[in-house]
């Protein structure tokens, strides 16, 4: 039920303020009264969903179930019902659509009933909603929104996947780290005792003395450094010096600028061509683009267009889009067909994303490789060279085989 902060008068006359949950306003009078309270007046506070968010799967579903719904002339609180008990759904979308309709029967519209439910819907939504309720396509909008989002969650499961492998490997190097240097360089450590050792073995071994005997200094400034990046990415400034080095890294920032371009123009394109503004669209689309420097230049890219520079010039000014979206867009403009030219290349930026991903793994995942190649290499020479040293000598008599017995003797203790 929703929550309602009141205003009301006890017998006395004194003046008290509360909140309490009731089913409409009826109801929160009713209850008041049974109090000896005198409602004086009211206002609807945020619903409890507040501060969630439906999963990337729950809101295409919602959009296309929706959609087909009204499509078909079903009304809107009763498409809600419908899908509400539907069994599959979760009981947070439930709670969430059995308030929507609770203000749909209310008299509220359809986009106030969604926005009063925080940020479970996001902007985006809501204001396709509020255009589609403007040009009496709700259910098409719906649909459509559904096939956004579906192709939006589509790029980030390719990103996710193609991390999957490099982030296996980074956590197969900090443990290769942790075994070399916590089991396998102490086994050396007698050995090498009264011998002039090399300074990358003395280096390697001062490492690891440090990491099993004060294992609690090292973890503390592990937690450190974590907690110090944490920080520095929440700091505004921090994240757009990063986030403008992330698009300026040779061969990787080309590729990430084509997937910032592929979630923006696929967002423009559907605002745009639903109706709204240039203008709404673009402040709408801002926030789909996960890169607080790219976000930064928006506020310009606007006040250009509002002085009367076209779109294309003001897109082509912003550092961080792949530059070919400027020409396509100069060309919708060129030729009046803008909305079929911004489809157009949303849907070529979509395959280019999946091109571009797959093309910094290719560059990620050798790379890893090599970086855990070079520490196994170097702890290995830094091991072998006093060993072959130690080699040099020992006397011819000894011999080879006495020398080997005794290593693995050793080893084996």
């Amino acid at each position: 039920m929703p929550n309602y902060k009141y205003r009301a008068t006890e017998m006395s006359g004194k003046t008290v303020r509360g909140t309490m949950a009731a089913s409409d306003p009826e109801a929160l009078l009713d209850a008041l009264k049974q109090k000896d309270l005198f409602l004086l007046d009211y206002s609807q506070t945020t619903r409890t969903s507040f501060g969630s968010k439906l999963k990337s799967a729950e809101l295409t579903d919602f959009c296309r179930q929706l959609g087909t719904l009204l499509n078909a002339g079903v009304s809107v609180i009763q498409a809600f019902n419908i899908i509400s008990n539907r069994s599959s759904i979760s009981k947070f979308a439930k709670k969430c659509f059995t308030e929507i309709t609770t203000s749909l029967k209310h008299g509220k519209s359809l986009s106030e009933a969604m926005a009063e439910q925080g940020k479970v819907f996001p902007e985006l939504l809501i204001s396709m909603v509020r255009a589609g309720e403007a040009s009496g396509k709700i259910g098409e909008t719906f649909i459509t929104m559904g096939t956004h989002f579906q192709k939006q969650q589509r790029i980030k499961s390719q990103v996710k996947g193609a991390l999957a492998y490099p982030s296996v490997l980074l956590v197969l190097l900090v443990l290769v780290i942790i075994v070399l240097f916590t089991f396998v360089i102490p086994m050396f450590g007698d050995m090498f005792t009264d011998m002039e050792l090399p300074l990358a073995t003395r280096i390697l071994m001062s490492i690891s003395d440090f990491l099993t005997t004060k294992w609690y200094i090292a973890v503390a400034v592990v937690v450190v450094i974590v907690f110090a990046v944490v920080m520095l990415m929440r700091n505004p400034a921090s994240r757009l010096a990063i986030d403008k080095m992330i698009i300026s890294i040779p061969k990787i920032g080309p590729l990430v600028k084509i997937v910032y371009t592929a979630s923006f123009s696929r967002t423009l394109a559907s605002l745009y061509t639903s109706g709204l503004s240039i203008l709404n669209a673009i402040q709408i689309s801002r926030d789909t683009v996960n890169n607080s420097y790219l976000r930064s230049q928006f506020d310009d890219c606007i006040k250009n267009i509002r002085i009367g520079n076209s779109l294309s010039e003001s897109i082509q000014k912003m550092d961080g889009f792949d530059s070919k979206l400027g020409d396509t867009v100069k060309v919708g403009e060129e030729t009046g067909k803008l909305d079929a030219m911004l489809i157009a290349t949303a849907d070529d930026y979509e395959y280019e994303s999946s091109a571009a991903i797959k093309s910094m793994m290719s560059i990620i995942e050798p790379l890893m490789i090599v970086v855990l190649g070079v520490v196994v290499a170097v702890v290995m020479v830094s091991v072998l060279v006093p060993m072959y040293s130690m080699y040099g000598n020992i006397d011819e008599n000894y011999g080879a085989i006495q020398v080997i017995q005794n290593l693995f003797s050793h080893l084996m203790r």
